[in-house]
């Protein structure tokens, strides 16, 4: 993973803070960072920013697993828990996608809590689901309440049920909402298809959020009309280093762009979109 800083609107500094491990669940690939500054404590070192984290052991996209890892700074050094703090399912072949894309925002920094969004895929189906971690305790983190997110109101761009994945995730206190934004399907049949064209901002009340319940609202879409390319995709939300929104007047999502093949993959670019809220 890297970290890259901006000043006076050029890159000033990008720089490897965190790797695969030498061996161990997370030894082949990792990717798709979520940070977070919260009270967290490992082998009674206290840390401030806790970074969750997509790994794997495989050449393969199957077999993932989340972990996660605490720095007092965003630079680093970076210190991971050695086991993943959201597991691979017992009994299922390592075949499988798994869990990964995690997304974490700050419950309460003080007492080390944080609110953790991730996409679960297996045979039986993919989904969204959510958990509150405690980061602040002498064993390690202990994750509680794992559930579902509701699937209620989420359609795609066809109007048929759809379901979450690649998704992120920013809270509104003023308004106790958080807000996702996806990949919305079908993706397209046309190469790449294996990114979407589309990105969705949805918003979900808290108490709905944490009890699995409820109906996602649709607060828009961007497609190519608003990145004026082909591939709209991997997107996330401007976010405080608590997962909060910066203005609560507003909200802006980054998202990848990329053009048709051949070659896609080297036009990947990060745009943004800012929306009154």
């Amino acid at each position: 993973m890297f970290m890259v800083k901006r000043s006076g609107g050029s890159v000033s500094s990008s720089a490897s803070v965190l790797t695969a491990s030498a061996s161990g669940w997370d030894s082949y690939h990792i990717c798709d960072p979520s940070v977070a500054r919260v009270n967290a404590v490992l082998n009674g070192q206290s840390y401030a920013y806790a970074m969750f984290y997509l790994g794997n052991d495989q050449n393969c996209s199957c077999h993932n697993q989340i972990g996660v890892a605490f720095a007092n700074s965003l630079d680093g050094p970076w210190t991971k828990n050695p086991q993943p703090v959201v597991a691979f399912a017992a009994g299922i072949s390592a075949s499988q996608w798994g869990i990964g894309q995690p997304s974490a925002t700050t419950v309460d920094p003080a007492s080390g809590t944080v609110a953790l969004f991730w996409t679960e895929g297996y045979s039986t189906g993919t989904k969204g689901r959510m958990a509150l971690v405690d980061l602040d305790g002498a064993a390690g983190p202990v994750v509680s309440g794992v559930h579902d997110l509701t699937t209620s109101g989420l359609l795609d761009s066809n109007g048929a049920q759809d379901f979450l994945n690649n998704f992120d995730v920013v809270y509104s206190p003023q308004r106790d909402r958080f807000y996702a934004v996806r990949e919305r399907h079908p993706y397209p049949s046309s190469s790449p298809s294996y990114i979407s064209t589309e990105v969705e901002v949805l918003s979900l009340s808290g108490s709905h959020a944490w009890s699995g319940s409820g109906t996602w609202t649709t607060e828009g879409v961007i497609g190519s009309t608003v990145s004026g390319t082909a591939r709209t995709h991997n997107p996330g939300f401007l976010r405080t280093e608590y997962g909060t929104l910066p203005d609560e007047a507003s909200i802006t999502v980054l998202f990848s762009t990329a053009t048709l093949d051949p070659n896609s993959l080297w036009t990947y670019a990060i745009a943004r979109s800012t929306a009154a809220l």
